[in-house]
């Protein structure tokens, strides 16, 4: 903002005078321009519209560790439950089946 903080007249800059100036700033953006340009060459672009993916990437909730999941209904005092799948990173798992008594 070029008219700076007021210190230079004497006094602060009123709220009135510092969002007039930031509205001046605000419209001296330039125009929006459609390019379709490489990904190495858009360093310091700004997009004009949200960019939404025509596919679900990842296919599914996704965790960032290994784990297990379980069925509570399946644990019960000494049962013993079998892995039944293995989802490697990306792979749309299947729903959890009962455990098998």
């Amino acid at each position: 903002m070029s008219a700076g903080c007021g210190c230079e007249r004497g006094h602060l800059a009123t709220l009135d005078e510092v969002l007039s100036e930031l509205q001046r700033e605000a419209l001296a953006l330039p125009a929006m321009e459609v390019l379709h340009l490489p990904l190495r060459e858009v360093c310091g672009a700004v997009l004009a519209e949200p960019v939404i993916s025509a596919v679900q990437v990842p296919p599914a909730d996704n965790s960032a560790m290994d784990g297990y999941a379980l069925r509570a209904a399946d644990v019960v005092n000494g049962a013993e439950l079998v892995m039944s799948q293995r989802i490697p990173a990306g792979a749309a798992p299947q729903a959890l089946q009962p455990a098998k008594r």
